[in-house]
């Protein structure tokens, strides 16, 4: 497993998915949908900048089982849907300095488009939603892959005023794969 995480360490020094910036003063950070890379988007970056109260959560019992052996033992793993958790931490006043999502791309849609509000009312200051590809979201709902764009959208859907700190095209997959930053909605 070292070499696991060697790998995501190394992973994550090259692509900067999340910021170095999100992680001052960060206390905490809940990571849905985590498992299928091991956390090489997200996890690893709680690891390297010590964020000190992790969850993760991944409906994927054996790689969440893994994952246990790469990451911190302090560390909170919830085997479970994503949306449903995210609901019960919602009822329990449960929030996090960071939330991030990074859910398989055709799946991003649905949470932008149903589940958006619970995951980003979790985050105290930022929230990221990551694997969005033009193929199976900004082409089919006609949104441009833009900070403006975006943030019309989100408000026309949810009637809530988002703020989209930033966006980057991680990759060329699907027409283009983007992860967002959003600031967080725990207080709006």
């Amino acid at each position: 497993m070292n070499l696991i995480k060697d790998r995501l360490i190394r992973v994550s020094k090259k692509y900067k998915f999340l910021r170095d910036f999100v992680f001052e003063g960060c206390q905490s950070m809940a990571i849905f949908f985590c498992a299928a890379f091991y956390g090489e988007h997200d996890a690893i970056y709680a690891l390297t900048h010590n964020v000190p109260e992790v969850t993760l959560i991944d409906i994927d019992e054996e790689k969440m089982n893994e994952m246990k052996n790469i990451y911190p033992t302090n560390w909170e793993f919830i085997t479970g849907d994503a949306p449903q958790i995210a609901s019960r931490f919602l009822k329990e006043g449960k929030t996090f300095d960071i939330v991030t999502c990074d859910p398989w791309s055709p799946y991003t849609p649905k949470i932008l488009n149903e589940y958006f509000v619970d995951f980003w009312k979790l985050a105290n200051k930022y929230f990221m939603v990551g694997g969005c590809d033009l193929e199976y979201f900004y082409t089919p709902y006609n949104v441009s892959p833009d900070k403006e764009s975006l943030e019309k959208y989100l408000l026309k859907l949810w009637n809530k005023k988002v703020k989209l700190e930033y966006m980057f095209k991680a990759s060329s997959i699907g027409g283009g794969c983007y992860y967002m930053m959003f600031e967080g909605g725990s207080k709006k």
